[in-house]
């Protein structure tokens, strides 16, 4: 995802991009922003295209829909499914909360689990409570 990003950082439309890096024994998952330099910056960061900051994710808990939409790029109704899933919802009990199909929301499930790195519901839960269950990816 990062080499993507770097590859195409000079090409995009200067929006910052958002991804997770697995966490192991030795730390916590991380998000990583590659937040574009444009306009004056360029006085500071001359031969920069970007920049990269990495933000740890530690806390307990899930946290709140917004937190989730900022930090991995998704869309309202994403974050609110990633919530509810990592609070230990499963598939039904999400989409009559969200008055939804459990299609629909299979749907948003696939999208949160490429813009998170995950494959699994279980690998989802563990990065959101910022648990250290992952392996080195």
């Amino acid at each position: 995802m990062l080499a993507q990003a770097v590859a195409t950082l000079r090409q995009q439309d200067g929006t910052p991009r958002s991804f997770p890096v697995r966490g192991d024994e030795t730390g916590p998952p991380l998000i990583f922003h590659l937040v574009p330099i444009r306009r004056e910056a360029h006085d500071l960061f001359a031969a920069a295209a970007g920049v990269l900051v990495a933000t740890p994710v530690q806390q307990s808990g899930t946290p709140a829909a917004s937190m989730l939409q900022g930090l991995f790029d998704l869309s309202p109704t994403e974050a609110r499914v990633a919530r509810k899933i990592a609070g230990g919802q499963n598939i039904e009990a999400v989409a009559a909360a969200l008055g939804t199909s459990r299609e629909t929301v299979r749907h948003h499930l696939k999208v949160v689990f490429q813009k998170t790195g995950t494959n699994r519901q279980a690998e989802l839960v563990l990065l959101l409570s910022g648990a250290k269950g992952f392996t080195a990816a």
